[in-house]
């Protein structure tokens, strides 16, 4: 048998590059990979890889709290876990239920996730700055039967904005009966304070009794990998947001290959992790990694708090960072920087917004996280498509969004769908494992993003070398027709952080009666510095054609964004058309 297989790969002629084994290709002419890897995929459900972790890590720290001072070893944590899900079940909850997770960073978030994978329910991320008409939104289009929720948020509070939608929770006995949500039939809440019509939630994480603790180990036993267990909405920065549903096997395998790249099973790794768990890269690369490689994950603050991350990095020992660019920005930015210890950093992840050069560069010098690597992806491909690996160049970590991820294939195609040849723009189509079951309910729109033969649209416009890196180069609807001529955002984006006065930018199109469309740059300026428009347009003079040069420039304290940090470039384009009377 393994004779045979030697000689298939002879004849197929497969070659080795990197960490990868591709077909027939030492230098690629065409924008198409199909990504091979000797490494198999986990074949296991959540509820099993806790098992594992607890049995293989045992007393190593599994979660570590900073702001309260709680930590978890493994043994501890799947105890934690196996009491929520019993405690669920007592509340007559079943396989395939929608459970949703209204909360910031916390343990009690930890605790749902793994405890509701293990039970076979279909936790639902609730994005912690939501309001009611949003909150609604998803209860209801998702048919949320329980709701786990803090009792506030920042300047919200959480319990009366779920009682103005649903007011039977206040008279209810523990079972509601809502007009407006009729499925949802329990409200759990996250407080020391008792509240009417609510369960405590360290009440149900007591767990349940002996028929409870039976059912659960013959739900473990049922599960297959391939069931969903994960709703989280898109960002929303365009329409309505959509429920994307994920498996067992997309989103272990995901946080399982992209930890491998990072070497997490080499080295002892504790993981700085300040970016929302309700978003897919806190919690399949942070909060996975931990059952998945052993990984220590350290939880700095409920919300991102650049001192708290500071603090937390520097008692606990970090190796690894990780935020979106402007986490990083907050970071090295930092007035007390200097006197934290980050002696014990050395590598981080970047990811969830596009990650200018000059912010990994800096991240590289002030924070020392010398193996930083980049993720590029979205939510509906659980979620990484291409990372780059600690072994790649520092040019290609700090240039490039990596290369593709074991066991996918992506092609760069142009308009009519036809693979373009390298170094050539065209919009990035992915086909694997790690493409979602759907969106949840909406048959019609998950037929849109999917080809006939299965290959899912980003909507992201890339570009791909001849060794098989790629560039990330914008959103193809942020792409900017000015006079006929194609502009991309990012490139003028990527020009103009190299001004040293300029902290942060980003570029939109905006009306123009002759041309179409006209460049603004929206500019953050460094503390303490001065810009004109003027300057900016001279220091672009004789760089850049003068095509890509923005018409209009405006200076901005913050630019408007979602809670995961990606950008809304939609809203900061309304901003300026009117503020500009367009």
């Amino acid at each position: 048998m393994h004779q045979k297989i030697l000689n298939i790969r002879q004849f197929f002629n497969f070659k080795t590059i990197g960490r990868y084994v591709h077909h027939n290709h030492n230098h690629y002419k065409l924008s198409y990979v199909s990504s091979i890897n000797k490494i198999p995929f986990l074949d296991q459900t959540t509820s099993q890889r806790i098992d594992y972790a607890a049995e293989k890590y045992t007393e190593k720290d599994s979660f570590v709290f900073h702001e309260t001072g709680d930590r978890w070893n493994f043994v501890t944590l799947k105890k934690k876990i196996d009491d929520l899900a019993t405690g669920l079940l007592a509340l007559g909850l079943e396989k395939g239920d929608r459970v949703a997770i209204w909360a910031p960073n916390c343990a009690e978030w930890i605790l749902t996730q793994y405890a509701t994978a293990s039970a076979g329910f279909i936790m639902v991320n609730i994005n912690p700055s939501f309001k009611a008409l949003e909150l609604e939104y998803a209860l209801k289009k998702v048919n949320c039967k329980a709701i786990i929720l803090s009792e506030n948020f920042k300047n919200q509070d959480y319990v009366e904005i779920l009682v103005s939608i649903c007011p039977e929770i206040s008279s209810s006995n523990g079972i509601i009966n809502s007009k407006t949500l009729p499925d949802l039939k329990s409200a759990i809440l996250i407080s020391d304070q008792k509240k009417k019509g609510f369960y405590s939630f360290n009440q149900v994480a007591n767990g349940g009794e002996t028929e409870q603790i039976i059912k659960l180990e013959g739900i473990k036993k049922k599960c297959q990998f391939s069931d969903p267990i994960n709703i989280q909405f898109t960002s929303g920065t365009t329409g309505s947001p959509k429920a994307v549903t994920l498996s067992h096997h997309m989103l272990l395998n995901n946080s399982y290959f992209v930890g491998l790249t990072q070497e997490y099973h080499k080295h002892p790794t504790r993981i700085c992790l300040q970016v929302p768990l309700f978003h897919c890269f806190g919690m399949v690369f942070g909060s996975l990694s931990s059952i998945i490689h052993g990984s220590t994950c350290v939880i700095p603050s409920r919300t991102f708090n650049p001192e708290k991350s500071l603090e937390a990095i520097s008692i606990e020992k970090c190796t690894n960072i990780y935020g979106t660019p402007t986490m990083f920005i907050d970071l090295y930015t930092n007035r007390n920087l200097a006197k934290y210890d980050l002696s014990s950093v050395h590598g981080g992840i970047m990811a969830g917004s596009v990650c200018p050069l000059d912010v990994v560069d800096n991240c590289i010098k002030k924070l020392n996280t010398k193996n930083i690597c980049v993720i590029y992806g979205m939510t509906e491909t659980s979620p990484a498509i291409t990372v780059s690996s600690i072994k790649d160049s520092l040019k290609h970590r700090t240039q490039s969004i990596g290369r593709t991820k074991e066991h996918l294939e992506v092609k760069i195609v142009d308009s009519e769908g036809k693979i373009v040849p390298v170094n050539e723009p065209g919009e990035l189509l992915v086909r694997g494992y790690n493409t979602m079951i759907g969106y949840w309910g909406e048959k019609e729109k998950t037929e849109e993003i999917y080809t006939s033969d299965r290959f899912l649209r980003t909507g992201d416009i890339v570009r791909m070398d001849e060794d098989g890196f790629f560039y990330h180069q914008g959103r193809l609807k942020d792409m900017v027709i000015r006079g006929g001529e194609n502009i991309y955002p990012k490139e003028i984006e990527e020009f103009l952080h190299q001004n040293e006065k300029v902290d942060d930018v980003y570029v939109v199109g905006i009306p123009d009666k002759r041309l179409g469309e006209e460049l603004c740059a929206c500019i953050r300026v460094k503390s303490g510095e001065t810009l004109t428009p003027d300057e900016i347009k001279l220091f672009c003079k004789d760089k850049i054609s003068n095509f890509k040069i923005p018409k209009y420039v405006e200076f901005m304290d913050d630019f408007p964004q979602t809670v995961s940090g990606k950008i809304k470039k939609n809203v900061l384009k309304e901003q300026i058309i009117k503020k500009m009377g367009l």
